[in-house]
């Protein structure tokens, strides 16, 4: 089992997931248009991957089996504050009808970038579900640990300031209880949904956590370093999916480049990189032969970036001239 950020073809899959499970609950306007909806906010800005995972397991025959899929959205503090003051469950439905009017739509790269450098973003979770509901089921165990992974990986390096999300059931509860977040709303018992289908509301908020604790909910919420690279937004698409293992030739089907557009951003990610990677340097000036550089250039910097998530995200455009203190 693994986990990657989806794509357009992975949303049908999705969207059946998301009807079997039975949890959440949306309006027929909705469900007539969520599928659609998805595809134009992955297609809204193919340089920015979003935060829209799945998880799922080879098989010797078909495409692979999808466990879970999951996608968190960054809102702003006018929306975040309209779902928490709901007082009906399923705040998906709301925020997805919200959308569809136009109304309470996601940052753009833009607004991340202003709330990356300031107070902090607020990540709404729309949806998640796994095949199985049951957390002790062996598939569930496997991915508990992935699920920590993928959501770091989504969500490391921004300056993550509240995370809403609705759990169903006492034991998905209970887990992200164990995990830091606080139970903030429980709704009378809904009438159509089973025990483990039940709402329950809870929240990350870092001015309830110090940052000075050191805990891995920090690493989720606290205040990340501005970046020191300055990678240009077609960098950062292009290491983000080499991250996921992608190849070059995977790379431009999925951002629609040319192969030629992607090597050339190779070479200004490893050149920019440089004075902060020992190894990048040593590359660079020819200690390797050269059929071996080049991948293990890559590799120095793939490394570098999977420790300095910051790089990947959107923040104010900076010189690095012109904020020497930012090498350091």
């Amino acid at each position: 089992m693994h986990y990657r950020l989806a794509t357009a073809a992975d949303l049908p899959a999705c969207f059946a997931l998301l009807r079997s499970a039975g949890l959440t609950r949306h309006s027929t306007l909705v469900w007539d248009r969520l599928l659609p909806l998805w595809t134009a906010h992955l297609a809204a800005d193919r340089y920015r991957p979003k935060a829209v995972t799945v998880w799922e397991e080879p098989q010797a025959e078909g495409p692979p089996l999808l466990h879970a899929f999951g996608n968190s959205v960054f809102v702003s503090d006018d929306t975040y504050a309209w779902l928490r003051a709901g007082t009906e469950p399923y705040y998906g439905n709301r925020l997805h009808e919200a959308w569809l009017e136009g109304r309470h739509l996601p940052l753009d790269a833009r607004a991340i970038a202003r709330a990356n450098a300031g107070s902090g973003l607020n990540v709404v979770v729309p949806a998640y579900v796994q095949r199985h509901h049951d957390l002790d089921h062996p598939d569930s165990r496997r991915l508990m640990s992935l699920g920590a992974a993928a959501w770091f990986f989504s969500h490391g390096g921004y300056n993550v300031r509240r995370i809403l999300w609705e759990a169903y059931g006492a034991q998905e509860l209970n887990y992200l209880l164990a995990g830091g977040f606080r139970h903030i709303r429980s709704f009378d018992e809904q009438p159509d949904a089973a025990p483990e289908a039940q709402p329950h509301w809870c929240e990350i908020d870092r001015a309830d956590h110090p940052l000075a604790a050191f805990n891995a909910l920090n690493l989720w919420t606290m205040c990340p370093p501005a970046p020191c690279m300055g990678l240009p937004l077609s960098q950062q698409s292009v290491a983000l999916l080499a991250l996921q293992g992608d190849t070059d030739q995977r790379i431009a089907a999925r951002l629609h480049i040319s192969l030629d557009a992607v090597k050339q951003a190779w070479r200004g990610i490893v050149t920019a990189a440089a004075p902060f990677i020992p190894e990048a340097r040593e590359l660079s000036n020819g200690h390797l032969p050269h059929a071996v550089r080049g991948a293990e250039r890559r590799r120095g910097v793939l490394e570098y970036l999977r420790q300095h998530m910051e790089e990947l995200r959107p923040w104010p455009r900076r010189s690095r001239e012109s904020h020497p203190e930012e090498k350091t």
